[in-house]
């Protein structure tokens, strides 16, 4: 008799609004995320709200919570660029955004 496992998946996805900003290395002085890999522009961004390795879907791009913020922002997501003039001219505003967590 063969035996068949089936995968569950307990990932919770919901829509709710943020504020959204951007930040650069400059900010922080290194790619360094609290994940341990290097950030990527279009990739990854911070959130404390959700765990590690969820996804967060704004404007058709899905990026990956690969960092955190200072504990005061609780429904916040910065999304990481390379350029610092990038990163203001993006500027900071309340988004819906889509979250998938694992």
């Amino acid at each position: 008799m063969q035996k068949y496992w089936k995968v569950l998946s307990l990932a919770a996805v919901f829509w709710t609004t943020v504020t959204m900003s951007a930040y650069t290395p400059h900010e922080t002085g290194t790619r360094r995320t609290s994940s341990g890999a290097d950030a990527v522009e279009g990739y990854t961004c911070a959130a404390n709200f959700v765990p590690l390795g969820s996804l967060i879907v704004y404007n058709g791009v899905t990026y990956h919570v690969q960092d955190r913020m200072h504990p005061s922002q609780s429904r916040h997501v910065d999304i990481f660029m390379e350029s610092h003039a990038a990163a203001l001219q993006f500027g900071r505003f309340q988004a819906q955004v889509q979250v998938i967590t694992p």
